[in-house]
């Protein structure tokens, strides 16, 4: 503020309660550069008041409540999905491995290799049930 005694940071503390100083209330009763920022900063807090309404909705503590329950619910479901996949991936691992086994102990090393051929060529097929609920990056 220019030609007046009081600085925009005594007349900030003021309006906000910081400062109880009678010298100022008289100061500010007669300046009417004073009144005049100081209604200004009315004007500010009036306009914060309604953008922060229009912008910052008022959720009630219920709602909160909700939506943690809801973070909470969709956690769960991710966990139990995870757990689902890694019991089908040991159930489909451990099915192979025993298929290998037993075609190992029951025939010629010569038709393992033809088995181990086959599963190569059709491991992609067989892992699809695990590949189909995944979602590939940037497709939603």
């Amino acid at each position: 503020m220019t030609r007046c005694s009081l600085s925009e940071e005594e007349l900030i503390d003021y309006y906000c309660g910081e400062i109880k100083n009678l010298n100022i209330k008289e100061h500010i009763d007669y300046c009417s550069m004073c009144q005049e920022y100081l209604a200004s900063l009315k004007a500010v807090e009036v306009e914060m008041e309604r953008v922060e309404e229009v912008f910052n909705p008022d959720f009630s503590v219920q709602d909160k409540v909700n939506l943690n329950n809801i973070f909470a619910e969709v956690e769960d479901l991710e966990k139990k999905g995870a757990i689902k996949e890694t019991i089908l991936f040991g159930g489909l691992a451990f099915t192979l491995l025993f298929i290998v086994i037993s075609l190992f102990i029951a025939w010629d090393i010569k038709y393992l290799i033809y088995v181990q051929l086959v599963l190569y060529a059709i491991m992609p097929f067989i892992l699809l049930p695990l590949l189909k609920n995944k979602k590939v990056e940037g497709v939603s």
